[in-house]
């Protein structure tokens, strides 16, 4: 993945889980007893998967920082004993 997909995921999982709370939230305190339980599976399902993706997403973006700061590191070690 590249760093324009990373950031989408981070963008998109955020406002998935964004809108599941706040559509869990409407249903608990603006439907009462007409809360459809499976409904209510599937946006926590779709939370959990997108939470899920959200997390591999800072993963994969601190694994690439991390590789860019070693090569970073690298050059530098190569310039100072070049000089």
């Amino acid at each position: 993945m590249d760093d324009d997909d990373v950031k989408r995921n981070i963008l998109v999982s955020i406002l998935v889980l964004i809108f599941g709370v706040a559509f869990i939230i409407v249903d608990i305190f603006y439907l009462g007893s007409v809360i459809d339980f499976y409904q209510c599976v599937v946006v926590l399902c779709a939370m959990v998967i997108f939470g899920l993706l959200l997390v591999e997403s800072f993963k994969q973006r601190n694994k690439r920082r991390k590789l860019l700061q070693d090569l970073d590191d690298e050059l530098e070690n190569i310039k100072e004993s070049d000089q």
